[in-house]
């Protein structure tokens, strides 16, 4: 836990400088963890911080917005539990607690205990009863936890158990799994733990894989799988002894499911997954043609069933896929191709929004497995399909705009010779290949460097080198020269479209000079000349967004040229810039040899930095939309770096009722990118910690009455209207106000059993006991007659821990409320 406390802290002091405006990513393609289905339609997905939805059975998917952080080894999303046909839980990092009661439509924030649990795996025995295991609040300390709940998630109470004292130096907890509401096993890394007292006790039993455990599976009370190291282990005595299997899986992930007396299993994603009956028999493998790892398998039914997985076996876990079989596991499609189908040396080629919510991504891999790929997204990125790809040849996706798509690529395995263009007009459904060209036949004064094709439109086919520059409107089976001003030498092109475009270039004294056209190069105009600067193609750095104002970098100034007004700026710059970007007329962004990215509001005068996450160690991409959109891609992720304006609290959670002079603690769901404005009308005085007020306040409660606490989130990029919660602030009572009402609690502090003196008038009438902690959590309750006018509880979980609770005591209108101590 030491390395995700380094992320943390870091991320935090990051945030603090640069996240003023809620800067955050959402990551598109990172890697799939687990996927549940309620029935064939509706299910989800998560991995990292995404978690995506699906109401027709994976044909699309939604993210659900989550304003949170990724980093290498740090992921806020760690696991998930179905309750029901409508309900479901997914637990992560910060005390993130997500649940929906419609299938997924609508996902609210819940809270556990203290509001910042790093919750790591959950397990529900019926839709009543679970269990929730995690490191409690991993920025102060590692201790480990056990919740439990009695009510489906609506509370949850601290199970007293020796899991915080075992030993931290090769465990912590990574999930847990519960039998019946006393027996359970709890494992992490190489460590594996039974209970049979509910969790109270957890006792270290042998871990038949001496490695690290990823999966556990009972099928009935006494037979489970397990899965660690490169095997399945199988217990036929309820885990007191274990027997390896012939099932070989990759040791990372584990997935595995048994459905239906079939186990279904996974080596890697290329081997696919392997289907064999846990009775004996042959052994099936359905291939998935997909490079990566499988590390989640469901099924819905002995027919339906899902499997997702991640590219990359380590970090930064980016690249992912969904498959979906309808036949048993005999055959798979893919619903997602969020990463390339194989190779490692990969290259990101193309990206672009291409109609409302739809991108076109595009990978070549030039490694071992030498292919190119070209996705699509119809649902703003949230996940992608393959509509094309090439096998033992490079290509490259030359344009892409509404329903159109077209790709060159070599005509032969040797990278040589000739090229083939190949075109779609229904967005990668079908295809039509042209005809084979030569590239001999490209005009030899751009070096037939067919690497160099550009096209601007569907009909418009450009050429260049560094030097002249030809246009085909024929698909490159004639060219046709287009004259250039004299005094460019070294020259790039940019376009708009095929009758705007710029040339950027060398002139004749070595100084940078900008031409455009606007008419597809039959006539050219000149925009702006710097002087004293020498022009170099390799390190220069130059964009524009429309025909109105450009940026460019040259000899270590950024320069913006208003072509509208004829002004040029000039701005000196510490920086040393790897790409220029224009944003719009008024903003544009760098990104420097370091990494950081900058953006200027003010042509280039001050400048913010721009949070994204450096997977690669390398210069991504940067494809803009606009401000609020801005994509960073490379071969195995893309970035949508967000601006976050604060949300609404979802809850103040707290205790409702409390007694004068109490001293409470209020708690709302984490959020990263926000500070916090509470506000007390009346009734006490707020205790504010600056370490801790953005999710949590204290309040010390000094007057009787109904009481209003309010919170709102603020960030610069705005403010949330406020969440409130009404308090009601009762008189404490006196040792006299107890006798003179026969109210009696007693012992008090109390160890295990308590007796309640209760007024002659209660005396075999239906009387409701309910226990409470400082938050509200019913920890006990039960409601029956009593005959006698003193109560003895002699049931009281022992899973209480110790510390203030209230327990109160009502019939009809009678109500009285007592603090007692729990020893």
């Amino acid at each position: 836990m030491k390395n995700i406390l380094a992320i943390i802290i870091t991320f935090l002091l990051f945030s603090e400088s640069y996240s003023q405006c809620g800067q955050y990513i959402e990551n598109k393609i990172s890697a799939l963890s687990d996927v549940r289905f309620w029935d064939e339609n509706n299910g989800f997905v998560i991995g990292g911080s995404s978690l995506l939805t699906t109401n027709n059975g994976g044909v699309s998917w939604v993210t659900y917005e989550l304003p949170h952080y990724q980093a290498f080894s740090y992921k806020p999303l760690n696991d998930i539990e179905l309750i029901d046909s409508n309900k479901a839980f997914v637990f992560g990092a910060d005390g993130i607690i997500l649940f929906t009661e419609n299938k997924g439509i609508d996902w609210e924030r819940r809270i556990g205990i203290n509001g910042l649990e790093n919750f790591t795996g959950v397990d529900f025995i019926n839709n009543d009863l679970g269990y929730l295991v995690g490191v409690n609040d991993y920025l102060v300390n590692d201790k480990a936890f056990l919740y439990k709940t009695i009510d489906g998630g609506e509370t949850w109470f601290e199970v007293t158990s020796n899991i915080s004292s075992i030993d931290y130096g090769n465990f912590s907890p990574n999930d847990i799994l519960f039998l019946n509401e006393n027996i359970g096993f709890l494992w992490g890394g190489n460590e594996f733990y039974k209970t049979i007292d509910g969790g109270e006790t957890w006792l270290e039993v042998n871990n038949p894989s001496n490695s690290y455990i990823q999966k556990l599976q009972f099928i009935d009370s006494q037979t489970a799988y397990l899965s660690g190291g490169n095997y399945i282990y199988k217990t036929i005595d309820g885990g007191n002894s274990w027997s390896q299997t012939s099932y070989y899986i990759q040791w990372t992930t584990g997935a595995f499911t048994v459905n239906n007396d079939f186990m279904f299993y996974s080596i890697n994603a290329y081997s696919g997954i392997l289907k064999t009956s846990i009775n004996g028999g042959n052994v099936d493998e359905f291939g998935l043609n997909q490079d990566g790892y499988v590390t989640d398998i469901h099924f819905i039914n002995n027919n339906i069933g899902f499997a997702v997985g991640k590219k990359e076996q380590g970090s930064p876990n980016m690249g992912r896929f969904i498959f979906k079989t309808i036949d048993g596991g005999a055959s798979w499609t893919q619903l997602d191709s969020g990463s390339p189908r194989e190779g490692n040396s990969n290259n990101a080629t193309y990206f672009k929004k291409i109609n409302e919510d739809e991108y076109v991504y595009s990978v070549v891999s030039v490694g071992y497995y030498t292919h190119s790929s070209i996705l699509l997204s119809e649902d703003k990125g949230s996940t992608w399909k393959r509509v094309y790809e090439t096998d033992d040849v490079i290509g490259f996706t030359l344009y892409a705009e509404d329903n159109y798509i077209s790709h060159w690529r070599y005509s032969n395995p040797n990278n040589g010779e000739g090229y083939i263009i190949s075109e779609s007009y229904d967005k990668g459904a079908t295809w039509t290949d042209g005809p084979i060209l030569n590239i001999t036949d490209l005009p030899s004064d751009t070096n037939y460097t067919v690497g160099n094709l550009t096209q601007a439109s569907v009909n418009d086919l450009y050429i260049s080198g560094f030097g002249s520059i030809h246009h085909s409107t024929d698909k490159g089976l004639t060219w046709n020269l287009i004259p250039t001003p004299s005094d460019v030498t070294t020259r790039k092109y940019q376009f708009i479209d095929e009758n705007n475009f710029m040339l950027y270039g060398s002139s004749t004294n070595s100084g940078p000079i900008i031409y455009k056209t606007n008419d597809g190069g039959m006539t050219w105009d000149f925009v702006v000349q710097i002087s004293g600067y020498s022009h170099n193609l390799q390190y220069d750095r130059f964009d524009f967004i429309n025909l109105n104002k450009i940026y460019f970098y040259s000899g270590g100034k950024i320069f913006i040229y208003d072509i509208i007004n004829q002004n040029l700026i000039e701005r000196n710059t510490t920086y040393f810039i790897n790409k220029i970007k224009a944003i719009d007329d008024d903003s544009f962004m760098i990104l420097d040899n370091s990494g950081n990215l900058y953006i200027s509001h003010d042509n280039g005068l001050t400048w913010s930095q721009r949070f994204w996450a450096d997977y690669n160690s390398s210069y991504p991409n940067i494809y803009v939309e606009d401000e609020d959109n801005i994509f960073l891609w490379d071969y195995n992720f893309i970035q949508n770096l967000k601006k976050y304006t604060p949300s609404e609290p979802e809850l103040i959670f707290g205790n409702e009722n409390t007694l004068i002079n109490t001293e409470e603690e209020y708690i709302i769901p984490v959020d990263l990118f926000s500070t916090t404005e509470w506000i007390l009308d009346s009734g006490g005085t707020l205790i504010i910690d600056n370490n801790t007020s953005y999710y949590k306040t204290k309040v010390l409660w000094e007057t009787e009455g109904l009481h209003t606490l309010k919170v709102k989130k603020i960030n610069d990029c705005g403010e949330s209207s406020f969440t409130e919660i009404n308090i009601t602030v009762s008189k404490g009572l006196s040792d006299e106000d107890f006798y003179e009402k026969q109210i009696l609690v007693y012992p008090n502090p109390f160890d295990e059993n308590i007796n309640i003196a209760i007024p002659q008038k209660l005396e075999n009438k239906k009387i409701s006991i309910t226990i409470t902690n400082i938050l509200g959590q019913i920890v006990y309750e039960n409601q029956q007659h009593y005959s006698s006018q003193t109560i003895e509880l002699n049931n009281i979980p022992k899973s209480i821990n110790s510390g203030i609770y209230f327990i109160k005591v009502e019939s009809d209108k009678f109500y009285r409320t007592k603090k007692i101590i729990k020893k």
